[in-house]
């Protein structure tokens, strides 16, 4: 846990700190090159909230949440 309170210093005020307990991959998708450097593979999650930033209002400290975060290239509409 000391590792999270340490991260809770930067978090910024529309940000959550979630702490991931599961998460899946298609691992098709890291066959075909798609997973690059620095990117940690990963489409879905679901974990326990430990921190919220002072402006974010839709989320407390042990809610439980899942994701599905989407890292766009920039050239798509």
């Amino acid at each position: 846990m000391t590792e999270a309170r340490e991260m809770t210093k930067d978090l910024g005020l529309n940000q959550v700190l979630v702490r991931v307990l599961s998460s899946a991959i298609d691992i098709d998708e890291c066959r075909k090159d798609l997973c690059s450097d620095g990117i940690i593979p990963g489409d879905k999650f679901a974990g326990t909230v430990l921190a919220v930033g002072r402006d974010v209002k839709s989320f407390t400290q042990g809610d439980m949440v899942v994701g599905v975060p989407i890292l766009r290239c920039g050239k798509c509409p």
